[in-house]
């Protein structure tokens, strides 16, 4: 194997092999590929948000059911979800409604002020069916350890679909 040097703007290196025959073959130039955009992982997959409990094996996640247990008098069902990075979470369901009303993730509340892991809940509640499908227009996270409230969330409306200007989605 040889290595030549051509004189251009600036110097390209080319990798010449010699063929079986003894002669050598002409050299190729490589395309210059593209970076592609990377995909960081952190897309936000948790059922209610934009797919449902069924769809869950097809991406990649599992979800147990983990028995029931008894939390401010109802006895909901638990089941245990790992995402498909390996993340853990915990869904109750309502056993009256069969809506998932509460949700629990042991994480570090700001990983970067403080990376001790604490049980976060977020219940979910004032379920409202707009266009065929429940959505809740109420819920709060708690810090369960300490029992400080940590966000609350008010919905005022949900609109399915609508139309959208392709302006917005412009670069500005």
């Amino acid at each position: 194997m040889s290595t030549l040097v051509a004189s251009m703007s600036s110097p390209r290196r080319l990798t010449v092999k010699k063929a079986g025959n003894g002669k050598a073959k002409a050299p190729r130039r490589r395309r210059r590929q593209r970076k592609r955009p990377q995909r960081c992982g952190t897309e936000v997959e948790l059922p209610g948000k934009l797919f449902g409990l069924h769809e869950l094996k097809r991406r990649g996640h599992r979800i147990e059911l983990d028995g029931r247990q008894k939390i401010d008098g109802i006895n909901y069902y638990v089941l245990r979800l790992t995402l498909s990075d390996g993340y853990l979470t915990t869904l109750y369901v309502d056993p009256k409604n069969w809506l998932i009303t509460r949700r629990r993730d042991v994480r570090p509340l700001h990983v970067d002020v403080d990376p001790t892991p604490t049980t976060i809940e977020q219940r979910n509640s004032d379920f409202r069916t707009i266009g065929g499908v429940k959505f809740a227009f109420a819920s709060s996270e708690t810090d369960l350890q300490s029992g400080k409230v940590l966000e609350t969330t008010v919905v005022r409306s949900v609109k399915i679909n609508p139309a959208l200007a392709p302006s917005m989605f412009e670069k500005l």
